[in-house]
């Protein structure tokens, strides 16, 4: 083979080589919009700002619940307590007439307790119960993860009321694992007013019915009754409905931050 052709098919292999790079370069980056950006960072400041926020690490509830199952007339009531640190670790222990049952995660592995019975939490179910009654848990990751896609998909009506329809897209602080490749993806409804988090869409279970290819269905968790705890916006009604369905009601009666769990709170049970 002559120089000059050598060369010439070295050139042609590299500027094929670079239009390739060019042309999957933009599937890694990440979509952050500009306008998603500023409502979350206003949803934030409406929150009681980054630093509050930022200064939460450990988080109990208490109040109400009302749990759904099979039908909606079977329902289970009873008092509960929900403890959060971080978005990675997540536990609810209900107190109902037919026992207690008892929700821990941590970085995406969990379990349930019901009626001394242990019940394996699959992992995108685990992954998704983070954060669950709060919301604002996923605005900051959301802001300081460059990889995190942040969009603004559209304006439209939640109970009457005008809301941002924002898509996240990424870890969320939902594991404290560095090298997690979990991505979880959640539509946040922001208030047009407040920027209050009205309610967060995700699809955290698989569904497998006979006959049919298993889906995804959408699980909404809806948030009202906002009130002031220690200059952070808390919704103190979440109600958690499942393909259009009531399946969890919680009421709560008191937040407090940052006392201190017990030693063995996010332990999980196998």
């Amino acid at each position: 083979m002559s120089y000059t052709r050598a060369l010439w098919l070295m050139t042609v292999s590299i500027t094929l080589s670079h239009l390739a790079s060019a042309q999957l370069a933009p599937s890694t980056l990440s979509k952050r919009d500009t306008q998603a950006i500023e409502i979350l960072a206003r949803a934030e400041q409406a929150a009681g700002g980054m630093q509050a926020l930022a200064s939460s690490h450990y988080i109990r509830e208490t109040g109400e619940i009302t749990l759904c199952r099979g039908k909606e007339d079977e329902q289970l009531e009873g008092p509960v307590t929900i403890q959060l640190s971080g978005g990675s670790h997540f536990r609810m222990d209900a107190d109902f007439p037919e026992g207690k049952w008892t929700w821990i995660v941590k970085d995406g592995g969990g379990s349930k307790e019901e009626d001394g019975r242990i019940i394996p939490i699959f992992h995108k179910a685990a992954i998704n119960l983070g954060d669950l009654t709060y919301p604002l848990g996923y605005i900051a990751p959301a802001l300081a993860d460059s990889a995190t896609d942040v969009s603004f998909i559209d304006v439209e009506k939640l109970n009457g009321r005008a809301v941002y329809r924002l898509q996240l897209k990424g870890g969320l602080g939902l594991t404290s694992q560095p090298k997690s490749r979990d991505t979880i993806i959640k539509d946040l409804l922001v208030d047009v007013l407040n920027f209050d988090i009205l309610a967060v869409e995700d699809r955290p279970f698989e569904a497998h019915r006979p006959g049919m290819t298993p889906d995804s269905p959408t699980r909404t968790v809806e948030f009202s009754d906002f009130r002031q705890v220690h200059g952070i916006r808390f919704a103190f009604s979440i109600r958690t409905k499942l393909l259009g369905h009531q399946v969890l009601d919680i009421r709560l009666n008191e937040v407090e931050l940052n006392t201190s769990p017990s030693q063995n709170a996010f332990q999980i049970h196998w």
